[in-house]
């Protein structure tokens, strides 16, 4: 693949530009100091993958993505942005213009540990690329009921669980704000994006939805008609009182399948949490994070979807639990908003 470096630190650019030329899966490495140069290179180089950089001296980076996306430009955008809450919001603002994904420029102590930091994020992009280039539509075997049927069974539910990864952003706004307000329970949602991050999400989301939105905090009481998101940089469980009533755990618990937040970790405390009564969704994203986790919900009797493969940007994770066998049932995005909200609470 061919990927373009737009950033206006000569530094970032030099970082970005040797960290992505490690990676066999990219053929050549191009920079652009600003956006103009951007869109200049754009037309003669044409690059598979183009790092954004969001604050830039006259265009901006979600100025040029937007002229992109209006020209029509195919190439996948990942939105670099400083740790600044500003900066943060208007990357996440940009997600329906088609992001691929976002990079967050690390405040570490030294430029060593930046760089190590940068290029871990980088293999998650890279990765989830070079698999939604080269891979492809793929073939499973699995014999999933109509998501109709699905819906219908008779179990109660008492929490709906999201895992979501590349293109979840653009997807959840697919769902959340189509959700009534009179859920008769929780939904949590676990988004793989780093800190503040996920805060901006749920704020974003909270905006146009009917349904509560906020980040789970450690301790809180989950409650009917709510949707949480696991914050970025942590993980996330859920744990039963004595009374019953089943609360929040945030712990800085180390990376599960490089993820933090991890589905995994949620899927099983909601096991635990819940039994049989959960509905739980694996969405668009690369890897296999969820699975395991699905597998036990499965055991314990719990409902298992996945997002279909037309509607994800990245079909790695349902692609993974189907493979796996631990799907009762495959919904296209479209339909997932509408069969939550005819579940029985």
């Amino acid at each position: 693949m061919k990927v373009l470096v737009v950033d206006d630190s000569s530094l970032y650019r030099r970082i970005l530009a040797r960290g992505l030329a490690k990676f066999p899966a990219v053929a050549s490495v191009e920079t652009a100091r600003d956006g103009r140069s951007c869109l200049a290179k754009v037309d003669v180089f044409r690059p598979d993958l183009i790092t954004l950089d969001v604050e830039m001296p006259g265009l901006s980076g979600i100025e040029v993505l937007e002229r992109l996306r209006q020209q029509g430009n195919p190439a996948q955008v990942v939105l670099v942005t400083a740790l600044s809450r500003t900066q943060i919001e208007r990357a996440v603002g940009a997600t329906d213009l088609g992001v691929f994904g976002f990079i967050a420029k690390p405040g570490a102590d030294t430029p060593e540990q930046n760089e190590a930091i940068l290029h871990a994020e980088l293999i998650q992009v890279i990765s989830a690329l070079q698999f939604k280039l080269e891979v492809g539509r793929v073939l499973y075997d699995v014999s999933a009921p109509s998501v109709v049927s699905a819906a219908a069974a008779p179990v109660p539910v008492r929490l709906v669980a999201i895992g979501v990864s590349t293109g979840g952003p653009l997807a959840l706004t697919s769902i959340v704000p189509k959700l009534p307000a009179d859920l008769r329970f929780p939904i949590v949602i676990v988004q793989h994006m780093p800190e503040l991050f996920t805060t901006v999400l749920a704020e974003t989301l909270a905006a146009k939805s009917v349904v509560r939105v906020t980040e789970a905090v450690e301790g809180a009481v989950l409650e009917p008609g709510r949707v949480y998101l696991a914050p970025g940089g942590c993980q996330t469980e859920v744990r039963k009182a004595p009374g019953g009533r089943v609360f929040f755990r945030v712990t800085d618990e180390p990376a599960v399948n490089f993820c933090k937040p991890s589905v995994d970790i949620f899927f099983k405390s909601a096991t635990e949490a819940y039994g049989d009564a959960v509905v739980a969704v694996l969405m668009t994203g690369m890897g296999s994070d969820g699975v395991e986790g699905m597998r036990l919900l499965k055991n314990s009797g719990a409902r298992t979807w996945v997002q279909d493969e037309a509607s994800c940007t990245v079909f790695g994770m349902p692609m993974q639990a189907l493979r796996a066998g631990v799907v009762d049932a495959i919904v296209p995005l479209d339909r997932i908003p509408e069969t939550i909200a005819r579940l029985k609470g």
